[in-house]
């Protein structure tokens, strides 16, 4: 097999891979991506759940009520907000503070994020 046609392939067992912990996607794509993984003998987290309770869900539906710095966590990999790395977090918020689709609503809740994390 060419190197071109193993990237692909090693790109395609990726994307089958992401679906299983993307929460938007549904059940029966997850399954269909561990039916394609399991054939392709490649491994994978089994413990993937069906993203039910995960759809549609943002940032705003979080616990309002809760102050930002409950959430902040220190790990390996930096400092984290409900597991989100806070770099992506704080440009997501501010992102959403210059794009003229986002209603102003959701512009204050961003400013009020950004303001707890001392990013505004």
């Amino acid at each position: 097999m060419s190197s071109v046609t193993d990237a692909h392939a090693a790109n395609v067992l990726r994307g089958h891979k992401a679906t299983l912990t993307n929460p938007n996607t549904s059940t029966e794509a997850k399954e269909h991506s561990a039916q394609i993984l399991t054939q392709a003998d490649e491994p994978y987290d089994h413990s993937f759940d069906s993203g039910a309770g995960m759809r549609g869900r943002t940032s705003m539906d979080s616990n309002d009520s809760e102050d930002m710095h409950d959430r902040v966590v220190v790990g390996e990999d930096g400092m984290m907000v409900d597991g989100k790395n806070i770099n992506n977090v704080v440009r997501g918020h501010k992102a959403a503070l210059n794009n003229p689709n986002v209603s102003e609503e959701a512009k204050d809740r961003s400013r009020a994020v950004l303001e707890e994390l001392g990013a505004y």
